[in-house]
């Protein structure tokens, strides 16, 4: 490895560090959670209104005919917007974010190759998890100390999880592993049900996330 020792050179690099995540959260997250912050009101205007007319059909048309029928239509045009497509409007938008975490590591670790002339690259590293191995990589390649983050990393690993779950078994966990997912449990804005279906109870899910490698 050969690492330069000018400290003009390493302010500089640390600068554009900087640059790049400020980039990154400017350009990029904070348009990206606007928009689902913006998909979130509507649902929930959508929401509001439509509970708003179940109360009124109670109130106006309890002893017709026809109520039972049209008010199972209200209570499910209600449900559709507050739990389905919110779970949609958060599952989906994640899964973005993960994407958006995921490249800006893989760039972290190729500014760092680059400025050090590091022989190792990030693709020489073993493992599957491309997390995991950027992880690997600043620490063993580029010797970062990353031993005060093993909080923030435990959290990811959990994100890690559902980001799994979600692509590749339709947002459920298999029964034998909900047992070993207690710790899931302090993620807010989600819900895993005892058969393992995954529930996000508010956008605030994708915010946090993206907090927590904003803050890396």
């Amino acid at each position: 490895m050969s690492i330069t020792s000018r400290p003009d050179e390493i302010q500089q690099f640390i600068n554009e560090l900087d640059r790049n995540l400020f980039n990154l959260e400017e350009y990029l997250i904070s348009p990206f959670r606007e928009f689902i912050i913006d998909v979130d009101d509507y649902l929930n205007e959508v929401t509001s209104k439509n509970e708003k007319l179940s109360k009124e059909f109670v109130k106006n048309y309890f002893n017709n005919d026809s109520f039972h029928d049209h008010m199972l239509d209200l209570t499910m045009e209600t449900y559709k917007y507050d739990s389905i497509y919110r779970n949609f409007n958060v599952s989906s938008n994640f899964l973005n974010a993960y994407s958006i975490f995921e490249s800006f590591f893989k760039d972290l670790c190729k500014d760092y190759t680059d400025f050090y002339n590091i022989k190792l690259e990030l693709k020489h590293i073993k493992e599957h998890n491309e997390i995991r191995k950027c992880k690997v990589y600043l620490d063993k390649a580029v010797g970062l100390n990353l031993n005060e983050l093993d909080d923030t990393w435990n959290k990811i690993q959990g994100y890690q999880k559902i980001r799994n779950a979600i692509i590749h078994k339709n947002s459920k966990f298999d029964m034998n592993e909900i047992k070993n997912l207690n710790y899931l449990k302090s993620l807010s804005s989600i819900n895993i049900h005892k058969d393992g279906k995954i529930f996000f109870t508010s956008v605030n899910f994708i915010s946090n996330f993206s907090i927590l490698y904003l803050n890396i």
